[in-house]
């Protein structure tokens, strides 16, 4: 059993039920896949895996973690700030309201655990 949705109008969730709890590599694979298909079809692209998506005057942004470091340093994203935290892997852990959470909750708080130490 599979569902699907899309949040923010920016993200598309996919779960799966799978007996023993482990997606194989080629179903991870397959839905990849998929997703390129209807990206092609409907016109939307993939941003970097790697980027930070956060919320900045209520809209979703994407940028790299070093630009995230800067804003942080430059104080244009604060502990508050929502993050959209793309590494969740249990559908379990979405519905707990753990995907937006601010700054504070998620490993990204250390942009400004660093920041602070790097300032005279």
């Amino acid at each position: 059993m599979a569902e699907s949705t899309i949040e923010r109008d920016r993200f598309v969730i996919v779960s799966a039920f799978v007996p023993g709890d482990q997606v194989s590599g080629c179903g991870i694979d397959a839905s990849d896949h998929e997703l390129e298909e209807i990206a092609g079809i409907v016109g939307f692209s993939r941003a970097p895996v790697l980027d930070v998506f956060f919320e900045a005057e209520g809209v979703v942004r994407n940028v790299s973690r070093l630009e995230f470091a800067r804003l942080a340093q430059r104080g244009d994203v604060s502990t508050d700030t929502v993050v959209y935290d793309t590494s969740l892997s249990s559908a379990g852990d979405w519905k707990r309201g753990l995907f937006a959470r601010p700054v504070s909750e998620l490993w990204h708080a250390d942009y400004f655990f660093q920041a602070n130490d790097a300032a005279p």
